[in-house]
């Protein structure tokens, strides 16, 4: 929210019988907020008021998913993808690619081809994607998957198709 994807803050709204036990139940899991998060995420909610701000900012994803998506597609590298139906990321199956051995081991550790493959990018083409892997209870189960994230400038993302050609 809000072009800030690392900040964690969040907010409620519904009903008073759930918001109350919400509020019951994040006393025990957060103490508090620094008053920086809390201040910025007050006068960012301020240009919400309009109600303008979350209806152009899908628009604008919309239109990044569909740059990168296209930059993906028409790339070297022959990548299976998913269009993304929320979020800010696109994510692609890289098990039809070649990935030289020399990036499935890392610091002496044998690595997920993902995370292989992660690497291999960031040093053949400068360009960073997200191992999938972690996220999975199993992580063979995502090693496959990679994602994109396209909440970036248009000239970060056209700087990267530019180099996935």
């Amino acid at each position: 929210m809000f072009s800030a994807t690392g900040l964690r803050v969040g907010f409620a709204i519904g009903n008073e019988d759930i918001i109350k036990g919400m509020k019951a139940a994040q006393t025990y899991h957060i103490f508090c907020l620094n008053p920086v998060n809390q201040t910025a995420t007050a006068r960012c909610l301020d240009y919400t008021a309009d109600g303008l701000y979350f209806y152009s900012l899908r628009n604008l994803y919309q239109q990044q998913a569909t740059k990168l998506l296209k930059g993906l597609i028409d790339s070297r590298l022959n990548f299976n993808y998913w269009v993304p139906q929320g979020g800010y990321f696109v994510v692609t199956d890289i098990s039809n690619i070649d990935i030289p051995n020399k990036y499935f081991i890392q610091n002496d550790v044998k690595v997920t081809r993902d995370f292989a493959f992660a690497h291999y990018m960031i040093n053949e083409f400068g360009v960073v994607c997200i191992p999938c892997s972690p996220y999975y209870e199993n992580k063979e189960t995502g090693q496959n998957l990679v994602r994109w994230a396209f909440c970036k400038t248009d000239e970060t993302i056209s700087e990267a198709i530019n180099r996935l050609k």
